[in-house]
């Protein structure tokens, strides 16, 4: 199974009103930080959305791998294998 990233409504607008995207991970070593470079080809704009200029999640965007925030973890260098869920939160709230 591939790696299934949730995504909030406010970010839905850069991936077609998806509410899901799945990437299959390829064999070696895979990240979130190489995750989003690949949504980016076909979801331009993602990433800006997400990150800041500094690379890290705007303060009002969490990113979660499994249900732990991804500075818990390796940051944007967390490894990511098939199976995993990727889940993009946001405190804005869209009307």
């Amino acid at each position: 199974m591939p790696i299934k990233i949730k995504v909030p409504t406010v970010f839905r607008h850069v991936t077609a009103h998806k509410a899901e995207l799945y990437f299959t991970a390829p064999h070696g070593k895979f990240n979130l930080k190489r995750l989003f470079e690949e949504i980016e080809k076909s979801c331009p704009g993602l990433s800006a959305e997400i990150f800041g200029k500094d690379g890290k999640a705007s303060r009002f965007t969490g990113i979660y791998v499994n249900s732990k925030p991804y500075q818990t973890l390796h940051g944007v260098y967390t490894e990511l294998f098939d199976n995993d869920l990727v889940e993009i939160t946001s405190a804005i709230v869209q009307e």
